[in-house]
């Protein structure tokens, strides 16, 4: 069913009648005005932003809406759950890549894991910004001097590549750093901003680049994986088995040196990518798990080995710029439990901990040792942090 159109919705809702209406479900009319100047527009950019703004509207006004059991209210949510199925739907008509991503962000912000903060600019049209909620279970930062990586790229307006916390973090451990910031964990913006000079003057030349890749929106989608019936694959239509080609043993093809990277964002979207191949997709800049969702807070982060038919094998909260604790892993486990993946058939590391583990167990909190004959492609370096 095509997308209702403003004053369709209008109608259903009430808005042209008798009853009235407030600034939430303002910001969904609001919404859909906007789509509807662009709903026959050549340009499928537009129509896309338009219907990403059109479901988050949706998807707040739901959630402040739950437990609201007014006659008004209850015919209304069923005109807005409509309104948000029929945007995910259009959506996915141009992308299906945005369309899981919109599902699931609008999922989080129906169940107030994330907030959602309404702006009305003096010029132009309505915005939504998203805000994890405090009591989110779904939210991992960057760990200390790394976090300075976002900073940057703040500062930066989002326009350009920020400096490296993994180069800044080895100038910063070189002797030529004098700083009064002794401690990463602590230490201060400017100091960090600091420390670029002592990493190009310790490179003597070569490969001075101290900026790390940061994924904008069109870029992330590439590397978003889907799941079906426990096969996993990338939307954007890239090959998921020759993306982790590159690191198979060369003497048996069946092992594998590595795993992948991964991060899951906030909305439980799950993005990965095979570290080298990244790194020469990023010329001279760095990657790291913090390059996916652009140095904001993940479910997990770490390392993630799929096998030739697309099946998760192996997962970890391996890395060093989040360092996700256990109940991270599990609320990724958890998630990835939805997309019907069987989790005795998957092993998870730790990090810290040189132990693998059944995942199906390891969800519900009790560590069972993984017998590795159950899959020898297991064996292989978990080394892969950042």
């Amino acid at each position: 069913m095509p997308l209702m159109n403003n004053h369709q919705f209008e109608t259903r809702t009430g808005l042209s009648g008798q009853w009235k209406y407030g600034n939430k479900i303002a910001a969904v009319w609001a919404a859909l005005k906007d789509y509807d100047e662009v709903r026959h527009s050549p340009d499928e950019g537009k129509q896309l932003a338009a219907l990403r703004m059109v479901a988050k509207s949706a998807a707040w006004w739901l959630a402040n809406k739950k437990t609201k059991e007014k006659d008004q209210t209850k015919a209304r949510k069923k005109v807005i759950e409509d309104l948000l199925d029929q945007a995910i739907a259009e959506i996915g008509a141009i992308d299906e890549a945005e369309a899981l991503y919109a599902r699931r962000k609008c999922e989080a912000l129906k169940k107030n894991w994330v907030h959602a903060i309404i702006e009305k600019p003096l010029i132009g049209r309505v915005k939504i910004r998203s805000v994890t909620a405090d009591d989110s279970p779904y939210r991992v930062n960057v760990k200390g001097g790394y976090a300075h990586e976002r900073t940057d790229y703040l500062k930066k307006m989002k326009k350009s590549n920020p400096l490296s916390g993994t180069k800044m973090h080895g100038a910063f451990k070189s002797s030529a750093y004098k700083g009064k910031d002794a401690d990463w964990e602590k230490i201060k913006y400017g100091e960090f901003r600091k420390l670029v000079e002592i990493y190009q003057k310790n490179k003597n030349g070569r490969n001075t680049n101290a900026l790390v890749e940061y994924y904008k929106r069109e870029d992330r989608l590439k590397w978003l994986l889907s799941c079906d019936e426990g096969v996993y694959c990338y939307l954007s239509g890239q090959s998921l088995v020759d993306e982790q080609k590159g690191n198979k043993d060369q003497e048996d093809s069946s092992l594998y040196k590595y795993p992948m990277m991964y991060a899951m964002d906030r909305y439980g979207n799950l993005y990965a990518r095979d570290f080298l191949r990244a790194k020469k997709d990023t010329d001279t800049n760095q990657f790291n798990h913090t390059s996916f969702c652009a140095g904001n807070e993940v479910v997990c982060a770490g390392s993630i080995l799929f096998n030739d038919k697309g099946h998760l094998v192996y997962i970890s909260n391996y890395s060093g710029h989040y360092i996700p604790g256990e109940d991270a892993l599990r609320q990724s486990l958890r998630f990835i439990a939805k997309d019907g993946v069987d989790l005795s058939k998957v092993c998870i590391g730790l990090y810290g901990d040189d132990g693998k583990y059944v995942a199906k167990d390891f969800k519900e909190g009790t560590k069972v040792p993984w017998d590795p004959k159950l899959n020898k492609g297991l064996q292989m370096s978990d080394a892969v942090g950042g």
